[in-house]
């Protein structure tokens, strides 16, 4: 079983405590709207829900289901309106309440002395199952528009359809220099056993620019119709690690090295880069490919392939166990497999 990380992000507390049973956030995120400050909660089936406490920006309140108790708190600004799809900033958790020395919960009677806060009938109370999100249109600082959304399920919280923790931030496209448009994305998930090892990681770094050429005022005079590249790294590990899946070209010729994939292993480590470039000038068009396959889990290099004049707009080989094959941001032809 996985138990919750170790920290979240935008200033949450850190939380970490051993995972004792499977179980699940009682009632799904964002069901909740803002107007003008004042939020109103939806309650769903099998769930009863006990009249909030709000202030402008803020609601919590007790919620029931047949595995415990909860407080469900929603934080966004003082004066929002909107769903949480639609605001700059919004912040929804949920915690199992632990019970005192003298109380009894689930009719369970707490033990004297102790804190009694950690299981109820072996069943974990500590823990969070939480949401933030960030979003910036970006027409304050001219950079593009900005999010970020965190997912973090721990304790209680933690099952094996949710990931300990996961991170999705995207910025763009947008530029200062007119004509120049680029893009990145990161998303990063980890699982985390209950002893607080790691048991597993993701992650997407992916770029994309156009015209960027627009950057260098030189440059920016040569008479090149579009130059546009991008970049993508991918890494699985562990139980986020799901072996090879197939969906993708095999392998294609290239000037240099070789693009075949190495026989990537569920629960390995394995790594995936792409570059791809191309630009129009004086000799005509140019396309540039790099990409190179890693087996962390031995010493042995891992496989490369790189092409300087005719590369295709995209990996010559891939595999759907690194996500989407990357491929060129605008229509691309020529090149060779």
């Amino acid at each position: 079983m996985r138990n919750g990380l170790v920290r979240t992000v935008l200033g949450t507390a850190t939380v970490g405590v051993p995972l004792l049973a499977i179980a699940a956030a009682p009632m799904p995120f964002d069901r909740w709207s803002v107007n003008n400050g004042t939020i109103t909660a939806e309650c769903v089936a099998g769930v009863s829900c006990r009249a909030p406490m709000t202030t402008p920006g803020m609601l919590q309140r007790e919620i029931n289901n047949p595995s415990g108790k909860y407080i469900q708190s929603v934080i966004t600004n003082s004066n929002a309106t909107g769903t949480a799809a639609t605001l700059s900033f919004s912040s929804e958790s949920f915690v199992k309440q632990g019970w005192g020395s003298t109380e009894s919960t689930n009719g369970t009677t707490g033990v004297p002395g102790e804190s009694n806060i950690i299981t109820d009938g072996g069943t974990a109370v500590s823990g969070i199952a939480l949401k933030q999100t960030l979003t910036d249109s970006g027409s304050v600082n001219k950079q593009g528009p900005f999010s970020l959304t965190t997912l973090i399920h721990t304790g209680w919280a933690a099952d094996s359809a949710t990931r300990t923790v996961e991170i999705k931030q995207k910025n763009g496209p947008a530029s200062p220099v007119p004509g120049a448009t680029w893009q990145n994305d990161f998303w990063f998930a980890q699982n985390v056993d209950a002893a607080g090892n790691q048991t597993g990681v993701a992650w997407d770094i992916d770029q994309v620019g156009i015209n960027m050429r627009f950057f260098d005022p030189i440059k920016a005079r040569e008479s090149m119709p579009q130059d546009v590249y991008a970049f993508s790294r991918r890494r699985r590990a562990g139980d986020l690690n799901p072996g090879r899946l197939g969906g993708g070209p095999t392998g294609g010729s290239s000037d240099n090295g070789s693009s075949s994939i190495p026989a990537f292993t569920k629960g390995g480590d394995a790594v995936a880069t792409w570059f791809g470039m191309f630009y129009t000038g004086g000799e005509g068009r140019t396309s540039i490919g790099y990409q190179s396959y890693d087996n962390l889990n031995d010493t042995t290099p891992g496989t490369w392939a790189w092409d300087k004049e005719s590369a295709p707009g995209r990996p010559w080989s891939w595999d759907n166990m690194f996500g989407v094959m990357p491929t060129m941001p605008v229509p691309f032809s020529g090149g060779k497999d």
